[in-house]
């Protein structure tokens, strides 16, 4: 004996109310057995399946044993009609002869029924390490008061006054090396397109093709763009910044491996003079000119290089190098 019945028992003896075995066995019926209000038929007739067919087999036996005279047709009948409707039509169409096929066809159906749905619906291949990974959708906080978006615009008249007085474009400190503003906002700068006034002849801009027959028309093309004395260089190139201008790559310069910064908006080829050193590359002093920083400074170059050989990747170029001192 076990659980209930176990402990019942133990506190039957220690009362003294088995004095003798037919004392024990109507005390177990009166405990244990149906008493007189207690229907098995009824019970039976009102059995369904709610669950698996093997827990509705249990509950199934446990009742019907209980009816002494019952026919194993009668049972089997009783049992095919307490089944799921979709498991109890395909079992009465194959016709079960006992309870032990009519058991073996619902379980049977079960089982398809189960892998049709689960084939019907299949999990998405992320949904295990979706949380895992990315982690849990993080909390959006909306402003009852509503945040605008502030824009400043900046006219070209401003830029250049502030330009000269050696001020930020961005704010009211003095612009310097490595400046950043103690306030982040948004500035909007535009350009203002001239109309030609009466009289004036309209200058049509020639545009210049990117494809050139040979390196001599590309240097021509820079010499004519930016003459000698007047050569630019933006501020990212100037402080080894990134910006969408620009591209840092690896590359080889006699031998020695070294990162250069490609950058669409300066004119020349630039070297900080630690690195000139390094090279040891033969330097010239004469061909020395201005260079103009994008935020209106001019430095001066001190040396030279002529027909440097780079290597970028399996590609090797020959360029003209110019030193800043230390960029």
């Amino acid at each position: 004996m076990e659980e209930e019945a176990l402990i019942w028992f133990q506190e039957a003896k220690e009362a003294g109310q088995f004095t003798s075995w037919e004392a024990f066995v109507r005390a177990l019926h009166i405990r244990f057995g149906a008493n007189t209000y207690d229907d098995p038929m009824e019970t039976l007739t009102r059995l369904r399946q709610v669950s698996s067919v093997a827990l509705y087999k249990g509950q199934f036996e446990a009742s019907s044993n209980r009816i002494k005279e019952l026919s194993e047709k009668h049972k089997l009948s009783c049992f095919l009609s307490d089944l799921k409707n979709e498991i109890r039509l395909l079992v009465r169409k194959l016709n079960p002869q006992n309870l032990s096929a009519a058991f073996g066809l619902a379980k049977i159906q079960e089982e398809y029924l189960g892998a049709s749905r689960r084939n019907a619906n299949p999990k998405p291949w992320n949904e295990g390490i979706k949380n895992s990974i990315l982690g849990p959708t993080p909390m959006i906080k909306n402003d009852p008061k509503g945040s605008k978006l502030l824009i400043q615009k900046i006219s070209p008249a401003q830029m250049e006054e502030r330009r000269k007085k050696g001020l930020c474009y961005y704010c009211e400190d003095k612009w310097q090396i490595g400046h950043k503003c103690r306030t982040s906002r948004i500035f909007l700068m535009e350009g203002l397109q001239e109309v030609p006034k009466e009289g004036e002849p309209n200058v049509q801009l020639e545009e210049v093709s990117d494809v050139y027959n040979s390196q001599q028309e590309l240097h021509q093309f820079k010499e004519s763009r930016c003459p000698e004395g007047f050569a630019e260089i933006t501020l990212y190139a100037l402080l080894g910044s990134p910006s969408l201008g620009t591209m840092r790559v690896w590359s080889r310069i006699n031998y020695q491996n070294m990162v250069i910064l490609i950058d669409s908006g300066s004119t020349h080829y630039f070297l900080d003079e630690a690195l000139l050193k390094l090279l040891k590359l033969p330097i010239l002093t004469q061909d020395c000119f201005k260079v103009k920083v994008a935020n209106g400074d001019v430095l001066q170059t001190k040396e030279a290089c002529h027909e440097v050989q780079i290597r970028l990747q399996r590609t090797f170029f020959q360029i003209r190098l110019y030193s800043l001192g230390h960029i």
